[in-house]
């Protein structure tokens, strides 16, 4: 074998003299990624749920079966938080108690609210409000995440929320968005 004429330099050659072929050769094989890729990807969801049934979800099914909640125990448990504060107004004054007041009726409203705390925790120095709030899902807080941030316009008050659904959500929301790039 002569020097220089190696495997890549027979292939060069090769490629050179049928481009043709080397350009159709690329197509199939671009085709058939194409096709991978696409059956690789059919199972993929944006949701944060384990699918099929595997021993955890049986488990937790079987202690459900075993220990049901009562509609009492369901309005106990609060996922998520709002706090409303205001450096103007402390959370005793008539316009504090108006603002929220109104948040909550607007949060209702939107009729995926399950349950509220009826009296929200006042923080120590008494400018901070804490709203415990209860919805079925993740996807039921996007309405109450929408009033939330109506409300936060206010120049007055400030509204944020956080939680359990609110995260799910928020995490939902991202794969999608990255799942679609």
């Amino acid at each position: 074998m002569r020097p220089g004429r190696g495997i890549t330099e027979r292939l060069a050659r090769a490629c050179a003299s049928h481009p043709r072929r080397v350009f159709a050769g690329w197509a199939v094989a671009l085709v058939i990624a194409l096709a991978l890729v696409a059956t690789s990807l059919h199972g993929l969801t944006s949701s944060g749920t384990v699918s099929g049934t595997p021993e955890s979800r049986r488990a937790d099914d079987l202690i459900d079966q075993a220990f049901p909640s009562t509609p009492q125990d369901l309005l106990k448990r609060f996922a998520d938080l709002v706090v409303v504060s205001s450096t103007r107004y402390a959370a005793d004054s008539p316009q504090f108690r108006a603002f929220v007041t109104k948040l909550v009726s607007e949060g209702a409203a939107t009729k995926k609210v399950i349950a509220a705390s009826k009296l929200g925790v006042v923080s120590k120095d008494g400018h901070a409000m804490l709203i415990r709030i209860r919805v079925g899902g993740d996807s039921d807080i996007k309405p109450i995440v929408a009033v939330v941030n109506r409300a936060d316009r206010s120049p007055d008050f400030s509204v944020a929320i956080t939680g359990e659904h609110t995260v799910g959500n928020d995490f939902n929301t991202l794969s999608q968005r990255d799942s679609s790039c």
